[in-house]
């Protein structure tokens, strides 16, 4: 490609018009000039801007017409000669003219070439044909790219999958799980679980001394002595303030699915490690080494952050101590629901019917005395149709939790909430039952008292259509 003065002249290879999106196919010449008309040894410039004549060994044809050369080899009058090849470039002739045209078959300097360069790469390395527009637009970069596969996992989330999945620490766990469950916690095993305000209390408990790591961190990058020593006091509080959330995650821990315990004693080694480097920090700031315990500090908040990412993981992916039957009053519908014929019910053992969709353990204490819980234990949907009664209430077979038959309050953990219970009542001998709301969970006897008054209106209705449903009846056997 020769340019200069408004002529760009392609030699060979491919040129694309940015005028008309025209291509000059290999082996042709293409000038442009704007305005003007002029001739080029066998080349015509017209004034519409665009003209193309084939270099080949034959006569040289332009857009309209063919310009032969003269019969001496020269050019026809009022034309420009080419320079014969390995000659020397003319020099460029006074303003105002258009310069020398390079010879078809002479490479040309990248410095001469700027929108070559710019519209298309450099051939490969070892091509010595032509390229034509296919081979360009193959080696092109950008040119037809495939369309960017869709996001998938990342590294944290695949090497967290990994985790799940990998049996290695087993023997570990198991180990470390029966030490967690033998302590002798006692009534405080529950208070760690988190059973008295309804959730668990680790992610509670570990907000203060990360909060107090964090500020630390903040008043590191700020100068002065007193920042220095607010500094290493918030380190100290939030060393202290991390042990009783420590705790509370190894009880959380121990009653867990053997996937979300792979992953939670990771989480709780690199949570561990962070107390450690903090108390390091700590030390090292009380012994006016002020450097090594900012470094400490910010390596402990890295590790508390990894160990964050990991209880998250725990706590929304795999669902750990959330509360697994929550979705139950929205599956069931309002009003009563006919579960079962009560004489097909056993006294005394707990069996496994549904309300709907919903599956309930039932527990028939008597003739008309029965008990209805949702079946998945909201600890972490252990079915309750296989544990065992003990004096009133019934025990999930898989951690333990222990709910009280007569409204689903969890009497004992690691459970933190209740168990949705149900209205019971018996009618022309079928179980009936509908949802029950937490808040009118108290006294057995004041609550069933309660609703046999609330449920009067409720039944009036169905037992004045089966009074008139007998009347009818006995009135067509007279007839």
């Amino acid at each position: 490609m020769a340019e200069g003065n408004g002529y760009r002249v392609a030699a060979s290879g491919v040129w694309r018009d940015e005028e008309d999106g025209r291509r000059l196919p290999a082996g042709e010449v293409h000038a442009w000039r704007e305005g003007g008309n002029e001739t080029v040894c066998g080349l015509s410039l017209a004034r519409s801007g665009l003209a193309r004549l084939a270099a080949s060994r034959g006569p040289r044809h332009s857009r309209n017409r063919a310009v032969p050369p003269t019969a001496s080899g020269a050019c026809a009058p009022g034309a420009r000669r080419w320079p014969a090849a390995g000659a020397p470039t003319p020099a460029p002739v006074a303003s105002g003219e258009p310069p020398p045209l390079s010879a078809p078959d002479r490479p040309e300097p990248a410095s001469t070439r700027p929108d070559a360069s710019r519209r298309f790469p450099p051939a490969p390395s070892g091509y010595s044909a032509p390229m034509n527009a296919a081979s360009r637009n193959h080696h092109g970069p950008g040119r037809h790219a495939l369309p960017r596969p869709p996001a998938g996992p990342g590294p944290f989330l695949s090497a967290v999958d990994r985790l799940e999945r990998y049996p290695g620490a087993d023997d570990i766990i198991d180990t470390v799980r029966r030490v967690v469950r033998a302590l002798p916690l006692g009534r405080a095993r529950d208070l760690l679980h988190g059973r008295p305000i309804g959730h668990p209390a680790h992610p509670l408990l570990v907000q203060m001394p990360i909060g107090a790591w964090f500020s630390a961190g903040v008043l590191d990058l700020l100068p002065g002595e007193g920042r220095r020593r607010a500094s290493r006091t918030l380190v100290g509080v939030g060393t202290l303030a991390a042990i009783p959330g420590a705790w509370a995650g190894w009880v959380d821990w121990a009653e867990l699915h053997r996937q979300q315990m792979r992953v939670g004693l990771v989480h709780a080694v690199t949570n561990g490690a962070a107390i450690w480097v903090y108390a390091a920090s700590w030390a090292a700031r009380r012994g006016e080494r002020h450097d090594l315990g900012r470094a400490l500090g910010w390596v402990g908040f890295g590790l508390v952050s990894l160990g964050g990412a990991l209880g998250g993981h725990m706590a929304y992916r795999q669902a750990s101590g959330a509360n697994h039957a929550e979705e139950v009053p929205h599956l069931v519908g309002p009003g009563w629901h006919t579960v079962a014929d009560l004489s097909d019910l056993p006294v005394g053992e707990p069996v496994r019917r549904h309300v709907g969709e919903v599956a309930v353990v039932v527990v028939r204490e008597g003739d008309e005395t029965v008990h209805v819980l949702a079946d998945r234990c909201s600890h972490l949907a252990g079915p309750l149709s296989e544990g065992t009664l003990e004096k009133g209430c019934v025990r999930c077979p898989w951690h333990g939790s222990l709910f009280r038959l007569s409204d689903g309050w969890n009497v004992e953990g690691p459970a933190t909430a209740p168990q949705p219970a149900f209205d019971t009542r018996v009618v022309d001998g079928r179980l009936e039952v509908r949802m029950r709301h937490l808040s009118e969970a108290g006294d057995p006897d004041e609550f069933s008292d309660a609703h046999r008054v609330s449920d009067a209106s409720d039944t009036s209705d169905a037992s004045d259509e089966r009074k008139h449903r007998r009347v009818g009846e006995e009135g067509e056997e007279a007839a």
